[in-house]
């Protein structure tokens, strides 16, 4: 699954990248968390925004997870550190 990501200024000390980020998801206008892992995130900058893949590792239900739904990057419970939207 692809997103386009953007990690917000002042949440972390650097935008994450590489192999191992694995944060929560929450579907604007849901409650639910949904672990993903990002595949080989691209480093960037904060604020801006990047493409990258998305893997479901989880034996949950991910269906809210569609091409166009915007999603909040939850980190520590519900500490919002960045944001995103389904690509394809």
């Amino acid at each position: 699954m692809w997103v386009e990501v953007c990690f917000f200024e002042n949440t972390r000390e650097t935008p994450p990248y590489g192999w191992t980020y694995r944060p929560h998801l929450t579907v604007r206008g849901t409650d639910d968390l949904l672990g993903v892992e990002f595949v080989d995130l691209d480093k960037s900058s904060f604020n801006e925004h990047v493409l990258c893949e998305i893997r479901l590792p989880y034996d949950i239900d991910y269906s809210q997870l569609k091409q166009g739904v915007y999603f909040d990057i939850i980190e520590g419970g519900r500490k919002v550190v960045g944001e995103g939207f389904v690509f394809e």
